[in-house]
């Protein structure tokens, strides 16, 4: 069936600039392109219908990706020709960037430079002054580390109050000795409780 017999209503313009595998170039940008697919859209509406024609295209030279509509590309080669065209056409020169001389520098100053730059950065994060949230979660850590050492040293303390008092048992003749290096482990004990 065909649309002149059914009469649908459907009036359709298909002509279009190029097809798949044919090098264009497209306004406003630089160098050729190879047409990768060819987008037709159709639309009907009631009162009005379009045909909208759009190519996928990607540079020779450079593989760039690009969309453009039916308007802006200009056929330059057709696919039967597209491969030799390609190869006989030079890639676009590129400029080239003149470095200048170069620059050695002694590790020695890179080392220096670096630890400067360092020192700075420190300075300015020790001279900054704290927010209001920053000031509070460095007092927490503060107590916090406060208490975990205070833990640590009534943890050693025990353990070597312990300790003493199991050598009592061991080497009784040595009592008195160890008696009083317990005594100095319960004043710290007591004192570091009254703190509490």
């Amino acid at each position: 069936m065909n649309n002149e017999e059914n009469n649908d209503g459907y009036d359709f313009d298909l002509e279009h600039e190029a097809m798949a595998g044919e090098i264009v170039e497209v306004s406003g940008y630089e160098g050729f392109w190879r047409v990768d697919c060819v987008n037709i859209e159709l639309s009907k509406y009631a009162t009005e219908q379009f045909t909208d024609i759009y190519y996928d295209v990607y540079n020779i030279h450079t593989n760039e990706y690009l969309i453009a509509g039916d308007e802006d590309v200009t056929l330059v080669a057709d696919a039967a020709s597209a491969d030799d065209f390609v190869a006989n056409m030079a890639a676009p020169e590129r400029k080239s960037i003149d470095p200048g001389e170069p620059k050695i520098v002694p590790l020695a100053d890179l080392f220096e430079q670096f630890r400067k730059t360092k020192e700075a950065e420190n300075m300015a994060k020790e001279n900054r002054k704290l927010t209001p949230r920053e000031q509070s979660a460095k007092v927490a850590a503060e107590k916090k580390a406060a208490r975990k050492k205070k833990a640590e040293m009534v943890d050693r303390a025990l353990d070597g109050r312990l300790a003493l008092t199991d050598a009592i048992e061991v080497f009784p003749e040595d009592k008195a000795k160890y008696e009083r290096k317990i005594a100095k482990y319960d004043a710290f004990l007591a004192k570091v409780s009254d703190g509490e």
